[in-house]
């Protein structure tokens, strides 16, 4: 890490996030995801992944999509593409999903100018000490996961979905016998790290917030309450101003955090502009030194 780097590294109370600038790391590529993996740091925050050239072209992009290929999860969200690795219910909704993965994949960088597939994919490998990550795949067949999926969080909606505070280790155990099944044959799911980038800030709200909490300790939530797994007591977890960081993401930046461990949200939306990000999730593998990265 670079002395201007060093600097600006934020000890929010007991969360060990570091800002980055995206241009020093494309010259000096870090052992990052390592860190956050390991939790020597509980997040990087990376400025300036895309220019606002960039990013101004994307929303363009995304504007002219075609409404019907994307997908509305539950109300006041819609992602393309609309097969992210989440949500699948059943052995078919799988075969499903692989068989149109690629051609999801493609629409991806159809519809886009910019080939965030690609920049994403850069954006790991400078994250993960210059060693190039993986695009996971269905191994008996070699069908692919999906690069990313583009996340759109309406204004004015009652709070759910990534508005409610929650941990990708939850997301990993629900779909552990269906469309995580392939992953975890060989990457280690339940340590899984995201990175996403904000391509538009709503008028207000939508920041991202972090919680001194870890999902090993405090395992279940309800509500905004979460329950410790040693004595079962209950803690509202926005009670302690210590316990909790809220960042504003500009548009362009980008975030790497503990995933699989940390609890964490976006704050509700309000206004008229839907809050606009880009994401996936990876995982070392089990067997091997490589990164996967999946969506």
């Amino acid at each position: 890490m670079g002395i201007l780097d060093s600097l600006k590294s934020l000890f929010h109370k007991k969360l060990k996030v570091v800002e980055v600038n995206y241009a020093n790391l494309c010259a000096h590529p870090q052992d990052h995801v390592r860190h956050v993996m390991t939790q020597r740091r509980t997040a990087f925050l990376i400025k300036g992944v895309l220019s606002k050239a960039e990013v101004q072209q994307m929303k363009l992009d995304l504007e002219a999509m075609p409404a019907a290929l994307f997908e509305v999860p539950h109300p006041g969200a819609r992602t393309f593409p609309p097969a992210c690795s989440t949500g699948q219910l059943a052995q078919d909704s799988v075969d499903g999903f692989f068989a149109r993965s690629q051609q999801l994949n493609d629409a991806l960088r159809h519809h886009l100018t910019l080939d965030i597939a690609q920049r994403y994919a850069t954006l790991l490998q400078k994250l993960n000490n210059d060693n190039a990550p993986l695009l996971a795949t269905r191994r008996t067949d070699g069908a692919p996961y999906v690069h990313g999926t583009v996340r759109y969080i309406e204004p004015n909606t009652d709070p759910m979905g990534l508005t409610t505070p929650h941990t990708g280790w939850d997301y990993a155990h629900r779909n552990i016998k269906w469309s995580y099944a392939p992953v975890a044959e060989y990457a280690d799911v339940y340590r899984q790290i995201s990175v996403f980038m904000v391509v538009q800030r709503p008028d207000t709200g939508g920041d991202f917030t972090l919680f001194d909490f870890s999902r090993e300790e405090y395992h279940n939530v309800k509500g905004l309450s979460l329950e410790r797994k040693s004595d079962g007591k209950r803690f509202d977890i926005f009670s302690d101003p210590s316990k909790f960081t809220t960042w504003t993401l500009e548009e362009g930046d980008a975030m790497l955090f503990a995933d699989f461990d940390r609890w964490h949200r976006v704050e509700p939306v309000i206004g008229t502009r839907p809050r606009i990000s880009y994401g996936c999730w990876a995982a070392y593998g089990t067997d091997d030194t490589n990164l996967y990265y999946w969506s």
